[in-house]
């Protein structure tokens, strides 16, 4: 597995795409996770979107292709939710398809008004490619896997994932 700007990785990380690590840092409230989620907590809103960003993007592929805009729009905004629609005609161009899930186990959210940064350390260990037609397993994903989400809070309130990344190396 090759990690660069144009190399798509196994499992929904190749409905994500990758991209360079971004460097940025927040200059707003962090919140160091885990912690309850209750309406006191400003990042129990990022991280119940991130936590639907990757259900949604773990299913997407078995709908209706016709749907796959209006599903991913509800938790992905651009440049994201192009990248993944993009990756999906790849996918099944390829007769290809993904399987499994990821499991997300959030490390940090920093929140800076309408931008937030999610780190996670993700295990998906039980997600990869697959053949379209037999469904026999061609990758799987790596256990610890890092992650960092930049989202957006978007006109109506809703917080959505703007790019994902994936800085490399192990957490």
């Amino acid at each position: 597995m090759r990690r660069n700007g144009t190399v798509l990785v196994i499992g929904l990380s190749l409905l994500t795409a990758c991209t360079p690590p971004q460097h940025e840092e927040p200059t707003g409230q962090t919140a160091s996770l885990p912690s309850a989620s209750t309406a006191a907590n400003p990042s129990s809103d990022i991280e119940v979107a991130y936590e639907r960003f990757w259900d949604i993007g773990n299913s997407v592929i078995s709908q209706d292709p016709a749907s796959w805009n209006s599903q991913l729009a509800a938790v992905a905004t651009d440049p994201q939710l192009t990248r993944m629609l993009d990756n999906l005609k790849t996918l099944r161009a390829r007769s290809l398809t993904v399987y499994g899930t990821t499991r997300e186990h959030l490390t940090k959210v920093d929140i800076d008004g309408t931008t937030a940064t999610v780190l996670d350390c993700q295990d998906a260990s039980e997600s990869g490619q697959a053949d379209a037609r037999s469904g026999a397993h061609k990758t799987v994903g790596i256990p610890r896997n890092p992650v960092s989400a930049r989202m957006r809070r978007d006109a109506n309130g809703t917080w959505k994932v703007a790019e994902i990344s994936y800085p490399g190396g192990t957490c």
